[in-house]
């Protein structure tokens, strides 16, 4: 650098002013990245410019989709690739909380760490698995080695937040690896609940079926079923009901359950086993009186 250039950044000046237009010129889409190699050699530090409310400038790159420009970047400095934001997210974790597919994979590509922590101890498969829609990020990252089985620091792994978010393709893709089917997390959340609560009904047989446990209740003495009741997803509490029926029902409830699977097919003997109609009893009445 220059001696005005150490005097600028002395004052507070930096970066300086003609070079950083220059560069971030070089880095926004369609921009022209020659002379960006010889900013970065005369500016080591010039990876990490950033004014206040402008984007980190692998971020920016990213974000106008100039990949060749952030290919650049990234070769001066790897370790920009590991920098984090506030919330100590890197920028796989932001993406994947999109889900972006171009963005994330290139990320992947040039060495980006699948299971880099956040300040809440999350990954970015786990910010993929909270996302409802757009999920296809979660398949991405397993296939490049994502670990599935981290819990943040709720006690949470990644397949808990898809089902909590009824996320059904994440959930899915997850479940095609091992998992422990009875984990619980911090506020006593099992699986199963997570499904039930969220109306993934598909899912409540296989869960069951890997040993998730039917009976469990979180501090609130609540069960999958009483969650499945309490949000109003009929076919799980009706999946839930041919499997176990609850020991005591109170009556509130018998009602609730009853109005909420009456109307699915194959749920008279579920409303049998706890003691109502398949359908409610019609009732009488009396032709009018003719005069």
């Amino acid at each position: 650098m220059r001696i005005t250039d150490h005097f600028k950044k002395a004052v507070g000046m930096w970066p300086p002013k003609g070079p950083y237009h220059a560069m971030r010129r070089a880095l926004s889409g369609g921009g022209d990245t020659r002379g960006l190699p010889a900013i970065l050699r005369e500016y080591p530090d010039a990876v990490r410019w950033e004014k206040k409310g402008d984007m980190q400038p692998l971020h920016f790159a990213i974000w106008q989709r100039n990949y060749a420009a952030a290919e650049i970047l990234i070769e001066h400095d790897r370790s920009i690739l590991d920098d984090k934001n506030k919330s100590g997210g890197t920028l796989l974790h932001e993406y994947a909380s999109r889900g972006e597919l171009k963005p994330l994979t290139f990320l992947v590509h040039e060495g980006a760490n699948v299971d880099a922590l956040d300040n809440n101890r999350r990954t970015p498969l786990h910010q993929a698995a909270m996302k409802r829609y757009g999920d296809d990020a979660v398949p991405v990252l397993l296939r490049y080695g994502a670990r599935h089985d981290l819990k943040d620091s709720e006690g949470r792994t990644p397949l808990m937040l898809a089902l909590m978010g009824g996320n059904k393709s994440a959930a899915e893709a997850l479940m095609q690896k091992p998992y422990a089917a009875t984990q619980i997390d911090n506020y006593g959340r099992t699986l199963l609940m997570a499904a039930a609560e969220s109306g993934l009904a598909h899912l409540i047989t296989p869960l069951l079926r890997a040993g998730a446990e039917i009976t469990e209740t979180n501090p609130l003495g609540e069960t999958a079923l009483d969650l499945a009741i309490k949000k109003k997803h009929g076919v799980a509490a009706l999946q839930l009901l041919q499997v176990h029926v609850p020991d005591e029902i109170d009556v509130k409830k018998r009602r609730k359950l009853g109005n909420l699977i009456r109307p699915l097919d194959g749920s008279t003997p579920a409303l049998k086993s706890i003691g109502l109609r398949p359908s409610p009893k019609p009732r009488q009445t009396w032709p009018s009186p003719k005069f």
